[in-house]
């Protein structure tokens, strides 16, 4: 009976009995520290479809020059504004006989604005919201302190998951004698392109954890780390 109880809390606990007599135990900690922004990164993209590759190229450089016009207005210089790529391809249509025809010719130009005053940060995206033809995510807020979080943050997770290891030992009777396995488990998301309406939030408009209607609020590395622990 006693040896059957050890076996059920060695399994509801995470603790693993392996065929080769590896006995371990499995768990996870969770860390999130905070850090305040200082800049923001801002993707955008200007497409331009016309008849001719010449015409679209013609009109994308139009629009970026009343871009560039528009941010120097609000605060954002040139040399702030990165170009990133321009592609030109065929815009296709595919007709009721079947065929695939080519309907017009595409140039996108990807460019990225950085922000170096946080506060700024809703006048450009109501900028970007008023010129045609031109597309954004929602903005990335970073930090030279960023990396420091991130390390910060390894160790407390690391710290938690050991300390439910010893906790989860202590409860089914048995010692940790080290680590099999550690590492971080990286979660990302990504936003696709917003659209004009998306765009007209407001001052008081929530992005990436920032809130511009607050001034600068701490933004979060959070880090989960998965551990395996050799027990005996």
């Amino acid at each position: 009976m006693k040896k059957h109880l050890f076996v059920a809390l060695l399994l509801v606990c995470g603790v693993a009995l392996a065929d080769d007599s590896v006995r371990s135990i499995t768990t996870a900690g969770t860390a999130s520290i905070s850090f305040v922004p200082d800049r923001a990164y801002i993707p955008i993209k200007i497409s331009i479809e016309a008849p001719k590759f010449v015409e679209a190229e013609a009109t994308v450089s139009e629009v970026r020059a009343k871009l560039t016009e528009a941010l120097k207005l609000v605060g954002i210089s040139k040399n702030d504004i990165a170009s990133d790529s321009r592609v030109l391809q065929n815009h296709y249509e595919r007709r009721n006989d079947g065929k695939v025809v080519v309907i017009g010719q595409t140039c996108i130009d990807s460019s990225t604005i950085l922000v170096r005053d946080l506060k700024l940060v809703n006048e450009v995206v109501r900028v970007l919201a008023e010129v045609e033809n031109v597309y954004n995510e929602e903005p990335t807020y970073v930090s030279d302190k960023q990396g420091e979080a991130k390390r910060e943050a390894l160790l407390k997770a690391a710290e938690m998951a050991k300390e439910k290891a010893e906790l989860l030992a202590k409860q089914a009777g048995v010692k940790i004698k080290g680590v099999l396995q550690i590492g971080e488990d990286n979660g990302w998301t990504s936003s696709g392109w917003t659209s004009k309406e998306a765009n007209m939030q407001g001052s008081g408009a929530n992005f990436s954890g920032y809130s511009s209607q607050n001034g600068v609020s701490n933004n979060a590395i959070t880090v989960t780390v998965h551990a395996r622990y050799l027990i005996e």
